[in-house]
């Protein structure tokens, strides 16, 4: 499985997602890159994202960890991906609920 094909949806592929893991990262972060990947987990984890975004724009990251059965590391690495992808953009800049620190906010981009 190629990791376009594990980021489809129902209408065809989401994104062709970046290298999770760096050349320098050691052969672990290539395994669980190629796990968390091909098994799906990466793209579902990004359309449920997309999908809160959509719907819910304006929250944080760890705001989404609230919304979703995610964490926010987890959350964090897949807002990368959907922005590399240009799926999503900085909405703006707040203070977070739950951390009281100023975060990025998030929107849909289509």
């Amino acid at each position: 499985m190629t990791r376009r094909d594990s980021l489809m949806n129902i209408h065809g592929p989401l994104f062709d997602p970046p290298p999770a893991a760096r050349a320098t990262d050691p052969d672990t972060s290539h395994r669980a890159e190629w796990e968390h990947t091909s098994s799906g987990a990466r793209g579902t984890h990004c359309r449920m994202i997309l999908e809160k975004i959509r719907v819910a724009p304006g929250l944080t990251c760890r705001e989404l960890a609230y919304e979703l059965p995610l964490d926010a590391y987890e959350i964090s690495k897949r807002l990368s991906d959907l922005s590399g992808a240009e799926q999503i953009a900085v909405n703006g800049t707040r203070r977070c609920r739950f951390s009281n620190r100023p975060a990025r906010t998030w929107r849909a981009v289509s």
